[in-house]
């Protein structure tokens, strides 16, 4: 599995290193991180969809 970070603001490279060894030690965080992404993704899919659409 391939995972994505795109960190907000500029990390060290310990911590860069730390979220990573995290993640891979907590599957789980991942999947709700990804959930979470996608949900957004949705919502502002719907928010700039200018017609109706069915869902």
């Amino acid at each position: 599995m391939y995972v994505v970070w795109v960190a907000s603001s500029l990390m060290t490279a310990r911590e860069v290193r730390e979220v990573c060894a995290e993640l891979r030690n907590h599957p789980e965080l991942i999947e709700a991180i990804e959930q979470e992404a996608k949900a957004k993704l949705v919502n502002m899919k719907k928010a700039a969809s200018p017609t109706l659409t069915a869902s």
